[in-house]
């Protein structure tokens, strides 16, 4: 069964899931946020990289720039500072 749509139609699911997959988690949150646009998926993403590059695809996606708050990469923080 394919995570993504999995994400799509259960996110709740697919982030239990995600989470699961120990060394895969990262990789699988942040596929299934960028697919899904669900910032959810961002917020357990450890490496602070991928976590930046989640919320921050979803910021632009939806540009729901109250997401702007959760980034810590001060260059993207700029940025989505000056999309708002």
């Amino acid at each position: 069964y394919d995570i993504i749509q999995l994400a799509r139609e259960n996110p709740q699911k697919a982030r239990t899931l995600c989470i699961a997959l120990s060394s895969l988690t990262d990789s699988c949150l942040l596929a299934s946020g960028l697919a899904t646009s669900q910032s959810d998926f961002c917020i357990d993403i450890r490496d602070g990289d991928k976590r930046d590059s989640c919320y921050f695809n979803i910021i632009i996606a939806t540009k729901d720039h109250k997401l702007c708050s959760s980034l810590t990469n001060p260059h993207l923080l700029d940025t989505c500072a000056q999309l708002s």
